[in-house]
């Protein structure tokens, strides 16, 4: 059965299916979905990897701002069941450019922890941290056979499942052992 994810409030379940319609139905619960701010992606690739018995396709949305050692220990459990596991990194252009020119006060959609700063002074340290951090994630999925894309937040995410799943027709098919 699919579920949503922890940190997500929605519908619950839908049956597991292959084929076009599947996709329309995950899509449309994901858009009846919201999220509640307590997102713990280790917390939850660990809940899956713990009931998923048969191989599976696991999908990742996220923006994948976690611990990374915990991340990927997480990662590691689910790839020990064998599961097929695609990462989309899902992030906002602002994110991925930091195109600021002035102060500016963040929010953290989680916590509601905010700060502020002035742009052009932290705009390199910014821009080098995420450049090494989506580096690390973009290597270490690679070696351990993760198939990561790194997408932003202008493209739709129907759009970016759908050329994924034309990409590899068989992810929509039931394997046979």
């Amino acid at each position: 059965t699919w579920r949503p994810p922890i940190g997500i409030q929605g519908p619950t379940s839908l049956p597991i299916r292959s084929g076009p319609a599947q996709l329309e139905r995950v899509l449309s619960r994901l858009s009846q979905s919201q999220a509640d701010g307590r997102g713990d992606i280790p917390h939850c690739l660990h809940h899956y990897a713990e009931r998923l018995r048969k191989r599976s396709l696991v999908i990742l949305i996220s923006d994948g701002f976690c611990d990374l050692n915990e991340f990927f220990e997480a990662m590691r459990h689910l790839r020990h069941g064998h599961h097929d596991i695609c990462f989309f990194q899902l992030l906002d252009p602002e994110e991925l450019e930091f195109p600021f020119s002035s102060g500016l006060r963040f929010v953290d959609l989680e916590t509601r922890h905010d700060s502020t700063c002035y742009a052009p002074k932290v705009q390199k340290a910014y821009l080098n941290r995420l450049t090494t951090f989506l580096d690390t994630l973009q290597r270490s999925c690679h070696e351990m056979g993760i198939d990561h894309r790194l997408c932003d937040t202008s493209h739709s995410l129907e759009k970016i499942l759908r050329q994924f799943l034309e990409e590899h027709p068989h992810m929509g098919t039931q394997r046979r052992s």
